[in-house]
């Protein structure tokens, strides 16, 4: 259980600020985007009988729902008593079960809100008083779901992420290169120690950048890679793990397929604190550090506080 209470505290505090200063009200309908990878649909619609609905589970995200106004009622059930009726959807991201016609039932009503995640089916919408159909407003809050205890590798740009980004240039080539040396105890010690592999994967070419991977015991590193995205799939590949085992950290433009392809698949985006805008908006964890700062051993402490949490 700490564990949930930690995706909660650290993902979601972006969601109770947003809370105290928003006339909810007043919000239209549609979606709207936050930090880390935190995003809110407001819906407006009419109830419906049991009869007309199914039981609903997510696999990537967290559920707050929050009713603005009106009242429905919400019915949960554990996945494992449930059968499925439409299977997972992976850009949807939600699997369909039948009615058991069991479940906890529970009424949503103004102000009030319920948390849901990934193993909890739920069947939203009801009628507080079958056949009397309601108008409701509600906000429905996407946390991503963050389960560091899967992860088998973190794999991290170089320039600004595990440096600062100043590239040092002499008249024929690269002067040197400077490195956090917290960041390199967390790639040749602390990761190897959980059984996750390090991996380097940069569009530049540095020799000092394998000099450094060489003395960390690092054996996947891929330089002067254009097409990161494509080369991190034929990475899992090679190392036979998903894509949702990945933590992906970068801090530029450049990251983004791949972060946008670790976030698609429930893999963990990860970027310094002087990442790119775009960046930081697709990132489910936002260093406090710069990049060769320490944000890549920031990373790899909370992976490896989620990995020792019982």
């Amino acid at each position: 259980m700490s564990e949930r209470k930690n995706d909660i505290k650290e993902l979601s505090s972006v969601v109770f600020d947003f809370l105290k200063t928003t006339d909810l009200k007043a919000l239209p309908v549609g979606k709207r985007y936050f930090k880390n990878g935190i995003y809110a649909n407001v819906e407006e619609y009419l109830t419906k009988s049991r009869s007309e609905r199914k039981y609903e589970s997510h696999r990537k995200y967290i559920d707050i729902q929050l009713m603005i106004s009106g009242s429905e009622k919400m019915i949960v059930d554990e996945i494992s008593n449930l059968e499925i009726c439409e299977p997972y959807d992976e850009e949807k991201d939600i699997c369909f079960y039948y009615d058991n016609k069991q479940g906890k039932k529970y009424e949503l009503k103004e102000k009030s809100f319920m948390i849901f995640y990934p193993d909890q089916a739920h069947m939203p919408c009801v009628d507080v008083q079958d056949g009397v159909h309601q108008k409701v407003k509600k906000i429905v809050f996407k946390v991503p779901y963050i389960n560091t205890k899967d992860i088998k590798a973190v794999v991290m740009d170089t320039d600004g992420t595990l440096t600062d980004g100043t590239i040092y240039m002499g008249e024929d080539s690269e002067l040197f290169k400077s490195f956090n040396i917290k960041d390199g105890y967390g790639l040749g010690n602390i990761l190897p120690s959980l059984g996750i592999i390090p991996v380097v994967l940069t569009a530049r070419k540095s020799e000092y950048l394998k000099r450094r991977c060489k003395e960390l015991k690092i054996r996947h590193l891929y330089q002067g890679v254009k097409d990161k995205k494509t080369k991190l799939e034929e990475i899992c590949s090679r190392l036979e793990i998903n894509l949702n085992q990945v933590v992906y950290i970068g801090d530029d433009d450049n990251d983004l397929d791949c972060i946008r392809l670790v976030n698609s698949n429930g893999g963990i985006s990860a970027c310094v604190r002087n990442a790119s805008d775009k960046v930081k908006k697709e990132s489910n964890f936002i260093s406090t550090l710069d990049g060769g700062c320490g944000a890549v051993r920031q990373v790899i402490d909370w992976i490896a506080n989620g990995k020792e949490t019982v």
